[in-house]
């Protein structure tokens, strides 16, 4: 059983703000975080510029003694005599110097195998970093430049720092050896960059969500006003139709009528007629011996047969006599004397009294003509007709396996040959306030299912 779907006016002011506030909140957030990373990009490439160019400053101020620092250093500070102490002051003096005028928080020398020889913090005098990524690039003779975040690791030195800073590794070369013989590390303030940078996103996200806020609103008064306008076309449109469904509901009412007044003159008026004319000819003497009424009144006869069977065609006077199971059983009768070759079943699983009054003249010429078209314009052979109460309401299912129709797929689309067949149940349906249905069945058969609410 297939569910009837009655689609509901569409809320295009609800869906559309909804779904737009949501796709103005992934804008925005994107954008946001679109100009954090470009700003952190642009962070990282000036901090790394303004690094190695201090190093590289303070690297040239000292090079000659700091080289001779780092070999004593190695070679034990203890055999350089008293001239070599006081020269390995002044260089500590001069190094300790650079903190307080060129913005430089903390400086760090290293040795050829990793040990730090000097620092502005004496506890990490002593220590072996050899496994530090930052040495490691500068005693292979590159730069390695670092931006650390206030209370993030610092991944070369494995701490966490509490400024924010570039950390800038230097390598030392000696005058007579291409080969460094030490690293130089400095580690500059880079609070100013980084909280002006972060101004500047507090500045620019408020802004970009109000830009995106005004847009929302302009777009959400142009689509109130939209939707308004297609309300109001709706309404129209519903009114017309309402109209429309009045008027074929009154215009089929008045051919039924039609139907009803001529189908009883025909019976009750040149039936009845014909009939008299009969008995007249029948009640003649015979002229010479000779019978010469009953070829007459054999054509009379036909006449009237014929008179009757168009009356019936017309409407039979059974629908409103018995109801349309009736009159839909008479009407199977006579169309199985009239195509023998067709194999037709039926089943009424409804009452007479659980039927509409004005469903039944519907039902019935839905059959009729149905079976009708299936028996001459199709090559159908089998057809089965179902009448039933179903949740949705009365169900009317014609079955058939006419060739002629798609089989594939449960689309209600129809090619030519069907249109004349199955069009007017369509319609019928249709303007009868019902759903109509096609089904295409596994076994060949289709189904065509009209469904009315009761």
């Amino acid at each position: 059983m297939h569910p009837t779907y009655r689609l509901g006016p569409f809320r295009l002011l609800r869906h559309f703000s909804i779904a737009s506030f949501v796709g103005i909140l992934i804008v925005a957030l994107a954008m946001v975080l679109a100009y954090r990373y470009t700003v952190v990009n642009a962070i990282h490439a000036l901090g790394e510029e303004f690094g190695t160019s201090t190093a590289r400053a303070v690297l040239r101020s000292i090079q000659v003694p700091l080289e001779e620092f780092i070999h004593r250093q190695g070679d034990m500070p203890s055999s350089g005599g008293p001239d070599a102490v006081a020269a390995d002051a002044s260089v500590r003096e001069a190094i300790d110097g650079l903190v307080d005028g060129l913005g430089i928080v903390r400086v760090k020398v290293y040795s050829r195998d990793g040990t730090v020889v000097h620092s502005t913090d004496p506890r990490q005098v002593g220590q072996i970093q050899v496994d530090n990524p930052g040495f490691v690039a500068g005693i292979q003779g590159r730069v390695a430049n670092k931006l650390i975040y206030r209370d993030h690791l610092n991944p070369f030195d494995d701490e966490v720092s509490d400024e924010n800073l570039i950390q800038t590794y230097l390598p030392i070369h000696g005058q007579d050896s291409r080969r460094p013989v030490g690293v130089l590390e400095i580690y500059s303030d880079a609070n100013g960059v980084v909280d002006s940078a972060t101004k500047s996103q507090i500045i620019v996200a408020p802004l970009v969500v109000g830009i995106l806020l005004v847009l929302y609103l302009f777009l959400l008064a142009v689509v109130r006003r939209s939707g308004s306008l297609i309300e109001l076309q709706q309404h129209v449109i519903s009114e017309r139709t309402q109209t429309l469904e009045m008027l074929t509901a009154r215009l089929l009412s008045a051919q039924e009528s039609e139907r009803k007044r001529l189908a009883a003159r025909l019976h009750e008026g040149i039936a009845q007629s014909l009939q008299a004319v009969k008995l007249a000819v029948e009640r003649q003497k015979p002229i010479g011996g000779l019978d010469r009424s009953a070829p007459l009144a054999a054509i009379i006869q036909e006449a009237i047969d014929q008179t009757r069977e168009f009356a019936v065609e017309l409407r039979p006077s059974s629908l409103d006599q018995f109801g349309v199971i009736e009159a839909l059983n008479g009407f199977f009768n006579d169309f199985l004397q009239a195509h023998r070759e067709l194999a037709l079943e039926h089943e009424f699983a409804v009452g007479e009294s659980e039927i509409p009054k004005p469903l039944k003249t519907i039902i019935f010429r839905i059959v009729q003509d149905t079976l009708l078209g299936l028996a001459t314009d199709t090559e159908a052979d089998r057809i089965k007709v179902i009448l039933s109460l179903a949740e949705n309401g009365l169900e009317l299912s014609i079955t058939d396996n006419a060739r002629v129709y798609h089989s594939a797929g449960n689309d209600s689309s129809f090619d030519t040959d069907a249109d004349a067949v199955l069009l007017p149940m369509k319609e019928r349906t249709t303007f009868s306030g019902g759903d109509f249905e096609r089904i295409a069945k596994s076994d060949g058969m289709v189904s065509n299912v009209a469904r009315w609410q009761v």
